[in-house]
Order: structure tokens, then C-alpha cells, then sequence
């Protein structure tokens, strides 16, 4: 029996939380026959999962901080992975743990991989500091990764060709879809409007920004149109100062934010709308894409290759920094119904070909137990699971 370490303290929102929960849960139910020592954003939250197999585990709640990221890495998991002595890590976060321990490494933390891309300029200097902080230690450690999961071609592309890896398997995200949701949830907005969903907490690479422009021009344009976004005033100080822009420019009926929505409104959220609208700069995959899909609502986003590996021939691309780029690709999909038809027709086909949850979660399991049953004295050849 195997010791197994996974690190999910970081997998607080978006598809970072649900690719870790979902894998726990799958973990719960599979009966596993090592021991599985868990490490979450709220050991309260997550302590149901508590088994003879599965112990949730916590650090000091200091640690919990961007702040400590130094002392977590250099004191707190090397204390860890002794006391519990791990044979293996599936590692959730950011950066690779610095050890010995065979380890798997889940990268999803775009910002490495996309060295030049202007999102850098639009950081406040904290987070500037932070993400520099961040890239020093990713570049540091990554050595330590036996194997790398990215979650597209395109990202297995840039891990290689910027970093010389020759470990990189890719094992997408799931698009498995829960529909058991909560059927009485409503988003008011008007029936006569065409209605864009962007379902993304505020960072600053989600370039909600370039929104304000786009509902203007769609309501010069003679567009009836709403953009819905899912922000809360209070993650991130730009949130709230975008949100009263709305507010002060008139756009409240361009721009309706029903705020962070819950897991279990999702679907009803999706079915809302009549497309997805994601100008986004950065991203590791992006789960709206999937989702979209599955609900078969259109998808109209940034052309750029991370879009283009999930989505194909599926969505209508734009020039994100462009307003008017993005305001008429809107136009176009409103006026053309059968364009609409078949990006529909496309996207669920396109799904078809994507993993399930099972899929992901078998070759988690699989890669885990290679790694903890041998001794690495090169860096593994890894079957491209992609």
C-alpha cells in the first residue's frame, strides 16, 4: 500500500475547484486501496470525505496565504511528505513541490507559459510581484515533476518549447455536465434581449474591461443585447470599480451581473442564455467552453491558441483588445441563424470526442500508481494520453 499525497490547497473557485472536487469525489466512491492523504482550501469543507483510506489533512492557517508561499514550500511540505511518508504526490497547485517524491504536476496556471502576453501590463504591483514571485519558483522547481498533465496540445506545445520538458502527457479537463441542478433558478433578464453569458470570477487576464466598449457599440448598433456577467464587488478591486462604471455610464441594462453563482445553478444559467461570450487573454483550457457546448449555446471568443485547441471550428473568434472586433462578431451570430445552427451542430460533436470524468480520473490513477511503484533514475517516457 502506497502513501499518496494530493495537494489541493489552492483549488478555492473556478476550474480549479471543480477539477479537484470532482476527482475526490470519483476517489470517495472508487475504494481505493492506498492511502490517500488530502490536503484542501477548507479542511472543514471538505472533511465528509474523511475515510480509513482518505484523512484530510490541513496546514497552519498562515500558510493558507500567497504571502507564505516561500516557508510552504521550503518548511511545511517537506514536513509533510515526511511524517506521512508520501510515495507520491498528484500536485494541484501552481508550482511544483520541491522533493524527491515521485511526483505528478497538474499545470493550469497560464501565466508561465505566456511570458509576453499583455495581461502582465494590466497588474496592480502587488499582484506583479506576486505572479514574479510565483514564475521564479515555478521555473525553480518544475525539475521536480516526473510527469506534467497539461490540459490541451497547445500547452503541452509552450511547456516544451519554453521549458525543454520531455514529460508532458495531456490529460484535458472533463466535460461531463452535471444536469441535476437546481431547475428553479432564474436570472431575470429581458426575453426580447439577446442574452451573452461570460461566467468568470474577476481576474485580470479575463479582460472583462473590454466589456463596457462592446455594450456600447451594441447599443449604437440598434442590438437588443445583454452581456451577463458573475462577479462579486469584493474579489478583486477592479471588480467593483468596473461594476460602478456600469452603473455611472447607464450600461446596467447592457451589463446585468447576477454575481457568483452557486454550483448547482450553473445549467440553469447556461440555459439563460443564448451564447457564450468569453474575451479572455489567458487561459489552461476553460470549462465554459465545454459547457457551452453541452448546453448547445454558440460560442464566440478570443482567437488564440489556447481557444482554438478546445474549441475548433465550434466558436466564431475575435480580436480580444478590439471592441469593435467583438461587438461584430455579436452582430453576426444575431443576423445569421444558420451560422448559429452550426456552431451548435459543431460544438456537440466536438464534445463527443472530449473525456469523461471516469476517463480523467482512470488515467490519474494509472499515472499515480506508475510513478509510486518505480524508481526513476531518468525522467519517465510518458504515453501522450491526449
Amino acid at each position: 500500500m502506497a502513501n499518496i499525497l494530493i495537494n489541493g490547497l489552492k483549488s478555492k473557485v473556478g476550474g480549479g475547484k471543480v477539477i479537484f472536487d470532482t476527482y475526490l469525489r470519483l476517489l470517495a466512491d472508487s475504494g481505493p486501496e492506498d492511502h490517500y492523504f488530502i490536503l484542501t482550501p477548507d479542511r472543514d469543507a471538505y472533511s465528509h470525505y474523511e475515510s480509513k483510506k482518505l484523512t484530510v489533512i490541513d496546514v497552519p492557517s498562515w500558510a493558507h496565504s500567497n504571502l507564505a508561499t516561500v516557508l510552504l514550500y521550503r518548511v511545511i511540505f517537506p514536513r509533510l511528505l515526511s511524517r506521512h511518508r508520501i510515495d507520491a504526490i498528484l500536485n494541484f497547485g501552481d508550482v511544483v513541490i520541491p522533493s524527491n517524491v515521485p511526483q505528478i504536476y497538474n499545470f493550469d496556471w497560464p501565466y508561465a507559459v505566456y511570458p509576453d502576453s499583455e495581461v502582465w501590463d494590466r497588474l496592480r504591483w502587488q499582484e506583479r510581484l506576486l505572479f514574479s514571485v510565483k514564475q521564479y519558483f515555478f521555473e525553480k522547481y518544475l525539475s521536480h515533476a516526473t510527469v506534467v498533465m497539461a490540459q490541451t496540445d497547445a500547452m503541452k506545445a509552450r511547456l516544451e518549447g519554453q521549458y525543454g520538458l520531455s514529460n508532458v502527457v495531456v490529460v484535458p479537463p472533463a466535460v461531463d455536465i452535471p444536469v441535476s441542478d437546481n431547475l428553479n433558478w432564474r436570472f431575470e433578464a429581458p426575453d426580447d434581449a439577446f442574452k451573452l453569458i461570460y461566467p468568470a470570477n474577476y481576474y485580470p487576464h479575463k479582460n472583462i474591461e473590454i466589456l463596457e466598449e462592446v455594450a456600447e457599440l451594441l447599443q449604437a448598433s440598434g442590438m437588443r443585447t445583454v452581456i451577463m456577467t458573475t462577479l462579486n464587488e469584493d474579489e478583486h478591486p477592479a471588480a467593483k470599480v468596473f461594476l460602478g462604471r456600469c452603473t455611472a455610464k447607464e450600461l446596467d441594462s447592457a451589463i446585468l451581473n447576477v454575481g457568483r453563482i452557486p454550483e448547482a445553478a450553473v445549467a440553469a444559467f447556461f440555459r439563460s442564455a443564448d451564447a457564450l461570450l468569453m474575451p479572455t487573454l489567458l487561459e489552461t483550457f476553460g470549462l465554459p467552453y465545454a459547457e457551452a457546448m453541452f448546453h448547445g449555446k454558440p460560442i464566440l471568443t478570443s482567437d488564440r491558441d489556447f481557444s482554438r485547441a478546445v474549441c475548433g471550428d465550434a466558436a466564431i473568434y475575435f480580436d480580444p483588445l478590439n471592441a469593435k472586433s467583438i461587438a461584430d462578431a455579436v452582430i453576426d451570430l444575431i443576423g445569421n441563424k444558420d451560422l448559429y445552427r452550426v456552431l451548435v451542430k459543431q460544438g456537440r460533436e466536438r464534445l463527443s470526442t472530449m473525456w469523461s470524468w471516469r476517463d480523467v480520473f482512470n488515467e490519474y490513477q494509472r499515472t499515480i500508481s506508475m510513478i509510486a511503484t518505480t524508481t526513476w533514475t531518468t525522467s519517465p517516457v510518458i504515453r501522450n494520453a491526449g
